[in-house]
């Protein structure tokens, strides 16, 4: 039902009128969901090659190191550490997850110390490449589903890690067991509680923080470019592997399609601490770029803000700040790789600078800055 603040997870307007052909990434983002229940069946070899190849690209791309993402999918071993992977006394944390039939996992790995820093920012760029896998594992028709309440010390002995490295998330996966329709307690907290998301106009500012995103009745223009379908092509793009596409102005449509991929992107407990700064204006831009020592030219950027030290946070002890907001850049960079964008993510900036620039709010964090040209 929606609501001044809330709407389902369906989309704003019918962007597929207004593309000369169906923009496929959009439909894998809106279809993804979060599943728990599996069908107890090993994934191929040829297939967990794919899915582990996959993985390493997307690494390269976000400019991580290859053991910051681990696949495991010995299926003699996996019973084992879902068994250790729980974490609590008593109503231990995901307590479905040995019965849930899942062929694999994915184990974010990070560095002991960084969990912390001020800025945690090891956790981001491995979340984003998670996401990017799990947007591509939508598109093979496999389901998935992120968990932060783990037991990371556990796990990092199960895993044979070094000392100095933590797992503070898993993201299990396989194929799926039940349809959408299907009459359980998995499917009706996902129709009534994660389906839900903010609508742009309260989670996006204009230029500023505070100032207001507005979304025109209706559009007459049309989105003429759109040619790329699939998450690898659309990162690729994005990552400015591909071609050298020289700076245009972003239109109204494309700014929508890269808030709504924002928005419909997962967060933990479907909370959406987020917030999300287009920034149009060329001074603004200018002086950016000037502050990142970036030479280059953009045509936006979009900058991501969190909220750091929720009762929530403290209680799992991982800075979720900087796993969703990363998961919803990934969201954002593949849509504009779509649309033919290239870019770059920053994540070490001076975020002070950044917030008295932007006018943000004392209790948000800008996570990081998307440039886009």
């Amino acid at each position: 039902m929606q609501t001044e603040y809330f709407q389902s997870k369906s989309l704003t307007r019918d962007y597929h009128s207004l593309c000369n052909n169906r923009l496929k990434i959009l439909d894998v983002m809106v279809s993804r969901r979060t599943w728990r229940r599996y069908c107890e069946l090993a994934l191929d070899g040829d297939t967990l090659a794919q899915i582990d190849t996959m993985i390493k690209r997307f690494l390269f791309l976000r400019g991580c190191s290859e053991n910051s993402l681990i696949l495991v999918a010995d299926k003699k071993q996996l019973p084992e550490l879902f068994q250790r992977a729980y974490k609590g006394v008593r109503g231990k944390i995901n307590p479905w997850l040995r019965n849930s039939g899942a062929a694999a996992f994915m184990a974010l790995v990070i560095d002991r110390d960084s969990r912390h820093e001020d800025r945690p920012i090891s956790y981001a760029f491995p979340a984003m490449s998670a996401q990017d896998t799990i947007l591509f594992l939508m598109e093979q028709g496999l389901g998935s589903s992120w968990l932060a309440g783990v037991n990371g010390d556990e796990l990092t002995i199960a895993l044979g890690l070094s000392s100095d490295k933590w797992v503070p998330a898993i993201i299990v996966f396989g194929k799926t067991e039940i349809g959408p329709s299907g009459f359980n307690i998995d499917n009706l907290m996902y129709k009534f509680l994660s389906r839900k998301r903010k609508i742009l106009q309260k989670i996006i500012s204009w230029d500023y923080y505070g100032k207001t995103f507005n979304i025109p009745d209706n559009l007459s223009d049309r989105l003429k470019i759109v040619s790329l379908l699939n998450v690898q092509t659309c990162l690729d793009s994005f990552s400015g592997l591909d071609e050298d596409i020289p700076v245009r102005e972003i239109n109204q449509i494309e700014w929508e399609l890269m808030g709504e991929a924002a928005r419909i992107a997962p967060s933990s407990g479907n909370r959406q601490l987020w917030r999300f700064i287009f920034i149009n204006n060329k001074s603004l831009l200018a002086e950016i770029a000037d502050i990142l020592n970036e030479k280059q030219t953009f045509c936006g950027i979009i900058a991501g803000l969190g909220v750091c030290g929720t009762f929530i946070e403290k209680g799992f002890e991982i800075p979720f700040w900087m796993i969703d907001l990363p998961i919803a850049f990934s969201h954002i960079t593949i849509m504009a790789g779509a649309l033919n964008f290239t870019g770059k993510v920053y994540l070490d900036i001076p975020e002070k600078r950044i917030n008295s620039l932007l006018k943000v709010e004392s209790n948000w964090r800008t996570v990081g800055l998307i440039g886009l040209r």
